[in-house]
């Protein structure tokens, strides 16, 4: 699952394609951080044990947080977020056509699969930096626009990302 990571040795920076490995540079190192997280943690989630591989760390006018990206003893990988003392983990969610960032309006409705979400939070987030293994080539400084939508009704978490590689959706709890 993992095609970027980061040496905890020397920090440098490695993407793997089909054919070849490129060095992409150095990533210095993190600064001390309060998760209880930490790369190779292990934990389960609804019977399924998994296994914390890489961490990103995204910034924005008013803070940091965490997103740690997991693997499971039966081969799905996730995302386990960590922000304003919440825990979210979401899946991405293929195939959904995401509305244009202009067309958001803090406070409308979304629905899917029958679950109504309600738009909480637009941001653009910045890249600062990365550890471990990610499913994903990225560097530092890399910018996205990060939209929550949270349900009162069911406790699920829907997120879209846009950035320079295009746009994705993360459903979760």
């Amino acid at each position: 699952a993992s095609l970027y990571c980061v040496c905890k040795f020397c920090r440098s920076q490695i993407f793997r394609s089909e054919s070849q490995i490129e060095l992409i540079g150095k990533q210095a190192e993190l600064p001390e951080d309060v998760s209880p997280l930490q790369l190779y943690s292990e934990g389960e989630y609804l019977g399924k044990t998994f296994k914390v591989l890489g961490r990103c760390k995204l910034q924005w006018s008013h803070g940091t947080w965490n997103e740690w990206f997991i693997a499971f003893s039966d081969g799905n990988v996730g995302w386990l977020a960590e922000a304003q003392g919440k825990w979210i983990l979401a899946f991405e969610k293929k195939d959904l056509i995401l509305p244009d960032t202009q067309s958001i309006i803090i406070g409308t409705d979304y629905k899917l699969e029958g679950v109504t979400f309600s738009y909480s939070d637009i941001k653009e987030a910045t890249s600062y930096g990365f550890e471990g293994e990610l499913p994903f080539k990225t560097v530092q400084d890399d910018k996205r626009f990060s939209v929550d939508l949270l349900s009162n009704q069911s406790g699920k978490f829907l997120s879209f990302e846009y950035d320079s590689d295009g746009r994705r959706a993360y459903l979760g709890n």
